[in-house]
């Protein structure tokens, strides 16, 4: 899962796939604003089978934030 999740992340930055951690932070290190994380939490959401709503994908800072939700509502 952490792959696609990689995957889908890094089609919105520079940063090479292979850089990108749990601990990698979405907005910091990545330099995601706004938009990129909702078009992020559309593809999550069309890759994993999920709803994520706006106020809890605002809340995501690291990679792993993103692992974390995933993996709590079910996905594997």
């Amino acid at each position: 899962m952490m792959d696609k999740i990689k995957e889908i992340i890094a089609q919105y930055t520079e940063i090479d796939l292979n850089k990108i951690s749990e601990d990698t932070q979405l907005k910091t290190d990545l330099g995601l604003n706004s938009l990129a994380m909702m078009n992020i939490v559309v593809e999550l959401e069309d890759a994993f089978g999920v709803e994520i709503d706006e106020s809890t994908a605002m809340e995501f800072v690291t990679v792993g934030d993103v692992l974390a939700y995933l993996n709590k509502n079910g996905v594997h």
